[in-house]
Formats: structure tokens, sequence, C-alpha cells
């Protein structure tokens, strides 16, 4: 049961790696920041993860080094395809 989960997360961390140029370019363009100021949480234990409330809904957190901002990034998850659609952010720190 762990090794499938850790799997689990594996490719989540690798699905968000493969769109972390459209995410950091989201936050960029819809904030006015600069794309080299956020880093995106693809360690972090609790920085990807599958929203329990929107179901096929990937999200990540994105840190801005230059102000301390928190964004929350959402995207629709097809497990089937790899793929992630229709990205939302927000400001949440």
């Amino acid at each position: 049961m762990e090794q499938m989960e850790n799997q689990k997360k594996e490719q989540l961390r690798n699905i968000v790696r493969m769109y972390e140029s459209e995410i950091t370019t989201l936050i960029s363009q819809k904030y006015s920041v600069d794309t080299k100021d956020l880093v995106v949480l693809i360690n972090d234990e609790s920085g990807i993860y599958l929203s329990k409330e929107e179901k096929d809904t990937l999200c990540t957190l994105v840190l801005n080094n230059e102000n301390g901002y928190m964004y929350l990034v959402s995207a629709k998850y097809n497990e089937e395809e790899n793929t992630l659609s229709d990205f939302r952010s927000d400001v949440i720190a």
C-alpha cells in the first residue's frame, strides 16, 4: 500500500515537472512577477496533491522568493493521458 502511494506521489511530481514552465508562466502573467523568482514546490511533502474537493484536480504550491507570496495552481488532471489542462491560480499567503 505504501509503495503504491509513493509511486502515485512520484507520478504526480513527474507530471508537475513536465508542466513547470506553464505553471510559472501562468503566475508570472497573472500577477506580474518574474518567473525566475518562482519555485514550484515539487519535492515538498505537501507541495503537490490531488484535491479532495474537486474531482480530477491536481494542486501545486509555488513560492515567490522575491516577495514571499505563496500561490496555489490547480489544473484538471487526466490520469490516463498523464496530462494537465485548465490551469487556475490564486494567492494563498
